[in-house]
């Protein structure tokens, strides 16, 4: 999969209200370069989404969460677009679980708090 093919990708995919997807490159500022002992530097992309949420800890607020993952350019070239789009899903799996451990209580207790 190319770079573009990839951003084609992310652009056709819709989630929820508040939600957003893009895929960073060393173009953007805050975008992390990335090195591995094997073959030194990398050409890497990042995929970020951004959440709008309710706010957990004080539900009259809304806050937002990102969540950045990383992947090199090796990885891309060979990911087929369906692994590209289990892996995204994925993705979004794992914010909703880090919300819902923040939104989870018994007894007044968050025993899956992804902060504690």
């Amino acid at each position: 999969m190319t770079r573009a093919e990839l951003c084609d990708l992310v652009k056709s995919i819709k989630y929820k209200p508040g939600f957003t997807i893009k895929i960073l490159g060393e173009e953007d500022a805050h975008f992390c370069r990335v090195y591995t002992d094997r073959d030194g530097p990398t050409e890497p992309y990042r995929i970020e989404m951004k959440m709008d949420v309710v706010n957990a800890y004080d539900q009259s607020k809304t806050t937002s969460i990102l969540f950045q993952q990383a992947l090199t350019a090796d990885k891309v070239k060979y990911m087929t677009k369906k692994e590209a789009v289990s892996l995204i899903h994925h993705l979004i799996v794992e914010m909703e679980r880090h919300e819902a451990g923040e939104f989870f209580l018994v007894d007044g207790e968050r025993p899956f708090d992804p902060h504690k």
